[in-house]
């Protein structure tokens, strides 16, 4: 009987990589639209960190001898702009729009954690994963999501408190 378990993990990580794809762009455009505003710092740093994962995940599937799917890559990028066009109904000047797209990439988040937990838990000693530390990309994780919800918070109570 074939192991599956490689074709399940390379299926795993791309899934991950192509939704990466999408945190990316949303982050992108959050950053234009939010220059010299209190988010914007955070915005960079989180913006370069996404990037980085990015960069581990795709190598993490090149060391298994696999790539991510451009298909998916594409269909998420696709996705991400059509999502937050004007055909929404989120008009840009919109005050629930930042609580929406930090919802976005905070459920984006909540799953790269979820997957760094599980790669910190099954293959923490994988010799083909010997590069990359789980345990920090998980912690980095984390302090992301919280720092998400933060602000997720403030514009919620901007948008929607009397």
């Amino acid at each position: 009987m074939k192991d599956d378990r490689d074709d399940n993990l390379a299926h795993y990580l791309s899934n991950h990589l192509a939704g990466s794809v999408a945190g990316v762009e949303l982050v992108k455009m959050m950053i234009s639209e939010n220059r010299g505003k209190e988010l914007a710092p955070f915005l960079q740093v989180l913006l370069k960190e996404l990037e980085e994962d990015q960069e581990v995940v795709r190598r993490c599937l090149k060391e298994m001898g696999r790539r991510g799917n451009m298909i998916k890559e594409m269909g998420a990028w696709t996705i991400e702009k059509l999502a937050f066009s004007p055909l929404t109904g989120l008009a840009d000047a919109s005050l629930l729009r930042p609580v929406v797209e930090l919802e976005g990439i905070l459920i984006g988040t909540l799953g790269r954690h979820a997957m760094w937990r599980l790669l910190e838990r099954f293959h923490q000693n994988d010799p083909r994963f010997a590069f990359v530390d789980f345990t920090f990309l998980r912690e980095r994780a984390e302090r992301q999501a919280e720092e998400l919800e933060r602000h997720r918070q403030q514009a919620g109570a901007v948008a929607t408190a009397r």
